[in-house]
């Protein structure tokens, strides 16, 4: 017949005092104001693209024939031009941020060290030990 052992803590879970706590790495940081930035930019072009497209048809209605004789036409049209490029300048380069955080967040290292103590009366004493994780 097997003879139960007792279990070195007892019947008690040992008391864990946790290490310091792992921070966020900096690539990882550097990985959110980049995606956050892209977000943004992509937000503000997309704005001037609508404002583009709505002074084009502002422009157009004026001037239905090329090239244009009004001058509220030019004028209107010009500002469509203007903000076609803003949108195009600001959809880029939001991309571009986004795919760079995107890179910066998959290539950040995942876990840091972590450790804990833990504390165990025993019949005359304690145990103490050392848990590190990496």
């Amino acid at each position: 017949m097997p003879v139960a052992t007792p279990h070195p803590f007892g019947s008690q879970s040992p008391p864990v005092i946790p290490g310091p706590s792992p921070r966020r790495s900096p690539q990882r940081t550097a990985a959110y104001v980049f995606g956050f930035a892209g977000v943004a930019a992509v937000g503000v072009g997309s704005y001037f693209g609508v404002a583009a497209l709505d002074r084009r048809g502002e422009a157009e209605d004026l001037c239905p024939e090329s090239p244009c004789t009004n001058r509220d036409g030019v004028e209107l049209g010009d500002q469509a031009f203007d903000n076609a490029d803003r949108a195009n300048v600001l959809l880029g380069a939001g991309a571009a941020f986004i795919m760079t955080g995107a890179v910066l967040y998959l290539t950040a290292p995942r876990h840091r060290e972590s450790s804990a103590l833990t504390l165990a009366p025993r019949n005359r004493g304690a145990v103490i030990g050392l848990y590190t994780k990496f």
